[in-house]
C-alpha cells in the first residue's frame, strides 16, 4: 500500500491506522504494511476502548506529529476517499479551519434506523445550544487551529460530533451520496446506538435536569389544585371521596416520576463519577 499524492507533489503526507482491539487479522495485517512503508502507521489498543477513544488518540498522535492538515476518516470504505483533495483545497481556496462531509441520503439504510437518526438530530438540536448538522459525519479535513481546540476537549465522555460543532472556527460543508458498507457488519446496534445518543444530549444539554425541575413544580401545583378540590368538594358537596383507587394511582404515577427523575439526574452524576477518576481514554499495547 502507497499513499498516492495527487493534491500536492510536495506534500509530505502520513497516514495513522487506530486498531480499538480488533479480534480478526487486522492487526497483523496492519504491522505487514506498516514495515514496508515509512509513510503509514499504526496504533493498537490493548481492548476495545470504542470509537470515541480511537478518534482522541489519532487527534492527539496529529497533534504531536505538528500536522499542518489532518483529515479524519473510516476505515470501512463509507467515507469516500475522493472527496480528500476537494477538502483539502477548500480549506487554502477559501481560507476555512474545517470541511466536512454530509450525506445526502441515507440510501441502503433501514427504515427504523434512518427513522431514528433523523429523530436524534431533531431532538438534540431542540435540547442543546451546540446544533448539529442533519447527516453530518465524523469525515472531515481541518487545520491545526482545529486540532489544537479538538485536543484540548479532554472530557472522558466524548462526543466528537458535537465537539466538532462547539469549538467553532470557520467551517463548510460538502456534500456526497451515502455509500454502503463494503464488507462486514456493523458493531452499532439499536442499544448501542441509543446509548451513544444519551451521552450525545447529556454531554451537551443540561435540558433533561430543568424538565425535571419543571415537571416537579407543575405536579406540585396540580397536587396543591387537586387537595384543594378534594375539601371544597367534601365540604361544602358533602361528597364521599374515593379512597383506594385513588391513592394506588397516585402512587404509581408519582413513583414513577421519582424513578424516572432520579434517573436523569444519576446519568449526570454518574457522568462526573467517571470523569472524576481519570483514567485514560485508552492503552496502546503497541504501535508504529
Amino acid at each position: 500500500m502507497r499513499i498516492r499524492n495527487d493534491i500536492n507533489p510536495r506534500l509530505q503526507a502520513q497516514i495513522l491506522f487506530i486498531d480499538d482491539g480488533s479480534e480478526d487479522e487486522t492487526l497483523c495485517i496492519l504491522r505487514a504494511l506498516c514495515a514496508n512503508d515509512k509513510s503509514l502507521h499504526y496504533i493498537a489498543f490493548s481492548r476495545n476502548f470504542g470509537k470515541e477513544a480511537a478518534i482522541f488518540a489519532g487527534l492527539q498522535y496529529a497533534k504531536e506529529s505538528d500536522c499542518g492538515v489532518c483529515a479524519l476518516l473510516d476505515a470501512d470504505l463509507q467515507h469516500p476517499l475522493g472527496l480528500l483533495p476537494q477538502m483539502y483545497s477548500e480549506i487554502f481556496t477559501n481560507q476555512l479551519d474545517c470541511v466536512y462531509a454530509v450525506r445526502k441520503n441515507r440510501e441502503g439504510e433501514g427504515f427504523v434506523k434512518s427513522a431514528l437518526s433523523k429523530s436524534f438530530y431533531k431532538i438534540n438540536n431542540l435540547l442543546s445550544s451546540t446544533k448539529l448538522v442533519q447527516n453530518s459525519t465524523d469525515y472531515r479535513c481541518f487545520n491545526a487551529k482545529y486540532l489544537s481546540a479538538l485536543c484540548a476537549c479532554d472530557e472522558y465522555h466524548r462526543f466528537s460530533k458535537g465537539l466538532f460543532e462547539w469549538v467553532g472556527f470557520r467551517n463548510q460543508a460538502i456534500e456526497y451520496e451515502n455509500i454502503t458498507r463494503q464488507d462486514g457488519v456493523s458493531s452499532w446496534s439499536n442499544t448501542k446506538l441509543f446509548s451513544y445518543a444519551l451521552s450525545a444530549i447529556t454531554s451537551f444539554s443540561i435540558a433533561p435536569l430543568r424538565f425535571v425541575a419543571l415537571l416537579g413544580f407543575v405536579v406540585s401545583i396540580l397536587g396543591i389544585i387537586y387537595a384543594f378540590y378534594i375539601v371544597c368538594m367534601a365540604v361544602f358537596y358533602d361528597t364521599k371521596v374515593a379512597g383506594y383507587p385513588s391513592i394506588m394511582c397516585a402512587i404509581v404515577v408519582f413513583g414513577g416520576l421519582n424513578l424516572s427523575a432520579l434517573g436523569i439526574i444519576g446519568e449526570y452524576i454518574g457522568r462526573s463519577y467517571e470523569q472524576s477518576k481519570r483514567r485514560p481514554h485508552f492503552i496502546i499495547a503497541e504501535s508504529l
